[in-house]
């Protein structure tokens, strides 16, 4: 169908753009309102939900997706088993966790990270994002999102501290009740005969890619884990505040990028690749531009003077989801590629530089030097540590991926086009 991509694309956008609007509405209350102490706190347990929803995934979602677009008979009960696995994960680990490894509250831990527990429904949203067909589940995230965000709003007016944290497991409840409404009508739940070789054949298919997304997951949380290790929660807000608002302005790229992944996934064609991150590239420098004019006006217009820093940190960041963007290309064609070995090593690497480095820069440059290090870390881990690879054909592709990304201007109005198209 013509335009049928671009459809999808234009979709996710403006539930995007939803969300980014309330988001920022969001932040501005809950970071004056919380101060930047409690807002530390919380946006700290936040990440952590991130990183347990992560380990939740066990590295399924690719394997999942492809398996159901090319099996459809048994997409029933391939997302059914992901279900399963994913929901026992992330419970096991969310409770250890609350109980064992955090000084919070347990009732305000155990709250905010099941604000993630709609890892269960994960496996039918990548299904329906692989297909282009993502209208429903994307009205029904911004839907849950909304309402979520006005009572934490809400309760943090009132100083109802706890209730704020039960604001953030409505997200996720929310979501899995109006998610369910659908999954129950077109896959079959349950009745279906868990084949225990299978599972453990799945997840071993699976561990290069839960290596890498845990490595990805702990290279984008390390700093904050390390910002309250060496400084206090007040800055961990403060610096939690600059990646509310970078990854709400990070919405626009990777949207158009996500909104492409079953194309990218079903086609042998890199150039496609390449045009579509070509694209990414250009609006990732567009909205760094406007940042750099308008972002410190922004900060001072709404938050409180214990905010102004996240200005400059705000600007670090966009220039870190660039070349970002170039290592999400290049692990398209290693997946393509069936080796993934290469991006478990360049992953790797970048992790361990990322951990050094956080640990020299934030006790000496505060916040600032987290900014910094994230854009030297997605430097180093997508344009220095991939051309160490011996593999001819890998480097091949990674050096006309990064050389298509420096021509990226030259080629706007013609892969703009090409998009159209799709």
């Amino acid at each position: 169908m013509a335009n049928y991509y671009l459809k999808n694309s234009i979709w996710l956008l403006s539930e995007k753009i939803v969300r980014l609007i309330v988001n920022f509405i969001s932040v501005v209350y809950l970071a004056n309102l919380l101060g930047p102490t409690i807002y530390g706190e919380y946006s700290y347990l936040y990440s952590i939900g991130m990183i347990i929803y992560t380990i939740s995934s066990l590295g399924l979602d690719n394997v999942t997706t492809r398996e159901c677009i090319n099996n459809p008979i048994e997409k029933d009960r391939m997302l059914f088993l992901s279900l399963l696995l994913r929901g026992t994960t992330f419970v096991v680990t969310a409770v250890i966790y609350s109980l064992f490894l955090t000084s919070s509250n347990f009732n305000v831990s155990i709250l905010i990270l099941s604000a993630y527990a709609y890892t269960i429904i994960t496996p039918y949203e990548l299904y329906y994002a692989g297909i282009a067909n993502s209208k429903f589940f994307s009205s029904m995230r911004t839907l849950a999102f909304l309402l979520s965000t006005i009572a934490k709003i809400i309760f943090a007016y009132w100083r109802y501290y706890e209730l704020v944290a039960l604001a953030f497991a409505l997200e996720g409840v929310i979501y899995i009740l109006f998610s369910y409404l659908k999954i129950k009508v077109h896959f079959t739940l349950g009745r279906h005969i868990i084949n225990y070789c299978e599972i453990k054949k799945i997840i071993i298919m699976s561990l290069p890619l839960f290596y890498v997304s845990m490595v990805l997951i702990f290279s984008s949380k390390i700093d904050q884990i390390l910002i309250l290790h060496f400084l206090n929660f007040n800055e961990l807000g403060v610096f939690s505040v600059a990646i509310s608002i970078s990854s709400a302005l990070c919405i626009l790229p990777n949207t158009f990028t996500s909104a492409f992944y079953g194309k990218i996934l079903n086609s042998n064609d890199n150039e496609l690749i390449c045009m579509i991150y070509r694209i990414n590239i250009i609006l990732g420098v567009v909205i760094i531009a406007l940042s750099i004019l308008f972002i410190p006006f922004i900060i001072e217009s709404f938050f409180s003077p214990a905010y102004f820093n996240a200005a400059d940190v705000i600007t670090l960041l966009l220039f870190s989801n660039v070349f970002k963007s170039l290592g999400f290309a290049m692990n398209f064609v290693i997946i393509k590629k069936q080796k993934q070995k290469y991006s478990v090593i360049y992953f790797s690497l970048g992790l361990i530089v990322i951990i050094l480095l956080n640990y020299f820069c934030i006790p000496y440059f505060g916040i600032k030097g987290a900014g910094l290090v994230s854009i030297i870390g997605q430097v180093l881990t997508n344009l220095v540590f991939p051309l160490l690879f011996l593999d001819k054909d890998i480097n091949l592709e990674i050096k006309n991926i990064m050389i298509s990304f420096v021509k990226a201007p030259l080629f706007i109005v013609k892969d703009i086009k090409a998009v159209i198209k799709l």
